[in-house]
């Protein structure tokens, strides 16, 4: 009953956790959507106090009216609902929306309110699912009654048969960004937006364009064509007419990446006066001959990215668009020397100032091409296969400010002392090539670029550390400085008293352990910026984070991702206690954590492992080393609980304990005489010395002295044992009952009211039970019953005691029937005496 109670209680307090749990996770999931009123949708709040809304109809719902929303939403999606009917009545009333996501839905008729109510709306966006007639779409923005510049986005919705009254649109609205990508278009229609009179960007990505329309109207508004992600070939594309007039007159950024442009000609293009962007990555060009852009007065940058053109005939030299600044040529089949960029027979200058040659293969740096890029500013040769750079190899770029030569396939394996010597350079990458510094020898290269602002020597080997700050200490101007991955196990504190300009410093994925100033340190840097990510730095010094000079400039300090310790430890404490957190985020010693809190983990001790800092706080108190004697206190408590229990467990069981050790020393006792074991059973019946063991009760001795013994022994010649009158002397009293009962044929027991209390006779009971196991039955048990005895009172297991065993009830008269049925019951069961053997 007590097990069920205690299961009962557990069961109830668990079942009120799981309540008080889930409670408190409603409440908090409210507090987290801040839509509360809704059981569909979700609300997301930005800084400046507008929310997202995300509602998901689960492809049951019909309507939004009953939800309870915002009023101020930047961003309403709608997902997965079943509109029969999509009108303003299907939406909360006086909410404000500036931009409309239907995604997924199916809409079997929009009436031309929808957005009537949305005056400030800015984007509507129709993306997958069912729109059964498409031209409602532009109905019902012509409802919207603020004179606003609008987005319209009908994209994965499969527009293959478009007209001009489809596309018909009249209305206070202007659409200014139309997007119609992913819907399964085969051809490019102009015509279909002439009455988009104020439309300036079009968007046709990922659909199936693979030719124009024959118009000859052209579109005088569009500054913004993205045409990528199409089929489009050379001989395909349409946007000049043969009067040197195009589609497209004032268009200003037009990209046509990945198509399946083979070749330029000059005719396709040369419409585009206004150009300034082309984006032409991506597609199947190996040749491209710079007169087929000459035209192209305005443009800018042009991308040839991912193409297959080649060092030695992909570029055939000519003349530039005079306004031409970037050119990217990256991953493209540049081996193994630099494009032909320029023409040998001439000497002009031409007016590119960034190029751009990544994930090539070249090895090989030469002049031969390229002196024409005298006004070159920025060269990208990351990702190529340039092993060694000769002295002056960059001479012919006199203005040369930016250079990038990280992670080169092999690394850089020879370095010339004047491999740099540009004046200008300012930007220097040299990450991921494998250089080990370990002695004087790059002091000399490093000389060669003393102004610059910008180094990066990430995945570097610095072997002599000493050796190589020394070195670095040339760049007096240095302001940017990355050591990722180097291997220091140390801050590098001679850094902060070298560079005077010095303003940012990466040190992350080393080895550092500890963040240490020498006491008597000059500063002379301001570091605004410190990144130690990824390191193995457990915990700052108690005195100081970083000294005060370096906290009174430093601004944002990164310590992601590191070994922070959470115990009970000083620093530890002193450490998180610096750190405050607010609506900006974390700030120690007032510079800001970068990212706090995500990143931040505590790593020891094990049972913190995993946990954020943000939620380590331990006090003094709590960190308070216990009592040194409260093991001895615990220990002691349990010798004497356990002492209590054996005491206990032993007083309980105490005659029993006392039988079994006599039975223990009575079978290891030598026997002497006769060991025959044919001659055994003999032994055992001499050693019976009393027909009957009298078990009773102290009270009850009157009557077993004087009547019973009369009646056994005088008349009936039985030899009884009775305690009171043969009890042994000396010795011990447990031994000697026990030894009596071994020497006695049978056991009689007076059962009274007294026995019934006695545990001392209970006990004796047991072991005459015992023994009559133990002899098969040979020793037989009698119960005398006393005729005072209240046998309607008396226990079960008495009940089955005096049904199971003989027994006779006691008759004071000597000669009446009842006592001669007892008498006759009596010697029936202790057969006959031993003085008649």
């Amino acid at each position: 009953m007590a097990l069920f109670k205690h299961r009962l209680s557990v069961m109830i307090i668990t079942c009120f956790a799981i309540s008080v749990q889930r409670a408190y996770g409603n409440n908090l999931r409210k507090r987290l959507s801040e839509c509360p009123g809704s059981t569909i949708c979700t609300c997301t709040r930005s800084k400046d106090g507008q929310y997202n809304v995300y509602c998901d109809g689960n492809e049951e719902r019909q309507t939004l009216r009953q939800e309870t929303l915002p009023d101020n939403i930047t961003n309403l999606y709608v997902e997965q609902f079943l509109f029969q009917s999509l009108s303003i009545k299907q939406f909360p009333p006086n909410i404000r929306v500036r931009k409309f996501h239907s995604i997924n839905n199916d809409i079997w008729d929009m009436k031309n309110d929808t957005f009537s109510n949305f005056g400030s709306l800015t984007e509507v966006l129709f993306s997958g699912g069912k729109l059964r007639n498409k031209r409602q779409v532009f109905d019902a923005i012509e409802g919207i009654k603020g004179n606003v510049n609008l987005t319209l986005a009908i994209e994965g919705m499969r527009l293959t048969n478009l007209t001009k009254s489809s596309l018909r649109f009249h209305g206070f609205a202007k659409i200014t960004n139309l997007r119609l990508n992913r819907n399964d278009m085969a051809i490019l229609r102009p015509e279909l937006i002439e009455h988009f009179h104020y439309l300036e960007k079009i968007s046709v990505v990922h659909n199936a364009i693979s030719k124009f329309s024959n118009t000859s109207q052209q579109f005088f508004s569009l500054t913004q064509l993205d045409i990528s992600n199409n089929r489009l070939n050379s001989s395909t594309i349409r946007f000049c007419f043969d009067n040197d007039r195009g589609l497209f007159p004032n268009l200003r950024n037009l990209n046509v990446a990945k198509n399946f442009i083979s070749y330029i000609e000059e005719k396709s293009w040369k419409c585009f006066k206004k150009l300034e962007v082309l984006n032409l990555s991506d597609n199947k060009i190996q040749v491209f001959e710079i007169n087929s852009i000459r035209l192209l007065v305005s443009l800018k940058e042009l991308n040839l990215s991912k193409n297959w053109i080649n060092s030695k005939e992909g570029i055939i030299p000519g003349k530039y668009p005079p306004q031409l600044r970037y050119l990217d040529l990256s991953a493209n089949q540049l081996v193994p020397f630099m494009p032909k960029i320029c023409d040998q027979s001439s000497n002009d200058t031409i007016g590119i100032t960034k190029l751009n040659l990544k994930y090539n293969h070249i090895s090989v740096l030469t002049d031969k091409y390229t002196k024409c890029l005298r006004n070159l500013t920025e060269l990208q040769l990351s990702k190529n296969a340039i092993e060694t750079i000769e002295n002056n190899a960059f001479a012919h770029f006199p203005k040369l400010r930016v250079l990038h030569m990280d992670r080169q396939i092999q690394g850089l394996k020879k370095l010339a002392e004047n491999a740099f010597n540009i004046t200008d350079l300012t930007e220097l990458d040299l990450s991921g090539n494998f250089l080990k510094f370990k002695d004087n020898s790059f002091e000399k290269i490093f000389n060669a670029f003393k102004h610059v602002l910008k180094l990066n020597l990430t995945d570097n080997h610095i072997v002599n550390k000493p050796a190589f700050f020394s070195t670095l200490a040339q760049l007096k101007n240095l302001k940017t400085l990355a050591l990722n991955r180097v291997g220091l196990k140390k801050i590098p504190y001679k850094i902060f008293s070298t560079f005077d300009e010095l303003t940012s410093i990466k040190l992350d994925h080393n080895a550092i352990k500890e963040i240490h100033f020498p006491p008597n340190i000059t500063i002379k840097s301001k570091v605004e910026y410190i990144s130690v990510r990824w390191n193995r730095i457990k915990l700052p010094d108690k005195s100081n984070l970083f000294p005060e000079p370096v906290v009174h400039y430093l601004k944002r300090l990164n310590m992601k991702y590191n070994l922070f310790d959470c115990s009970c430890d000083e620093n530890s404490r002193w450490f998180r206690s610096q750190i405050k957190s607010n609506a900006r985020g974390g700030f120690i010693q007032n510079v800001k954590l970068v990212g706090w809190p995500i990143g931040y983990f505590c790593r020891s001790p094990r049972e913190m492992d995993g946990k954020r800092l943000i939620n380590y706080h331990l006090s003094a108190n709590d960190c308070r080393p216990p009592d040194p004697y409260i093991p001895v206190y615990i220990g002691s408590a349990c010798t004497v609980l356990i002492i209590s229990v054996f005491a206990t467990m032993f007083y309980w069981n105490r005659w029993y304990i006392q039988y079994y050790w006599h039975r223990l020393k009575k079978k290891y006792k030598p026997v002497r005489g006769v060991s025959d074991p044919e001659r055994q059973p003999l032994v055992a019946i001499l050693n019976e010395m009393y027909d009957a063991y009298v078990i009773y009760n102290h009270n009850d001795r009157h009557f077993v002295l004087k009547d019973l013994r009369r009646l056994l022994e005088d008349k009936l010649q039985y030899k009884l044992l009775l305690w009171d009158r043969d009890g042994g002397v000396g010795g011990s009293k447990a031994d000697a009952y026990f030894e009596a009962m071994d020497r006695s044929k049978n056991v009689i027991v007076v059962v009274s009211n007294n026995l019934m209390n006695d545990a001392w006779c209970e006990f004796q009971i047991d072991i005459a039970l015992l023994s009559k196991v133990e002899t098969r039955g040979r020793k037989k048990i009698f119960l005398v019953i006393l005729t005072d005895m209240d046998l309607e009172s008396v226990s079960k297991s008495w009940c089955v005691l005096l049904t199971k065993k003989s027994n006779g009830k006691w008759c004071e008269t000597e000669n009446s029937i009842r006592r001669k049925v007892f008498v006759e019951d009596l010697k029936a069961t202790m057969g006959k005496p031993l003085s008649d053997c």
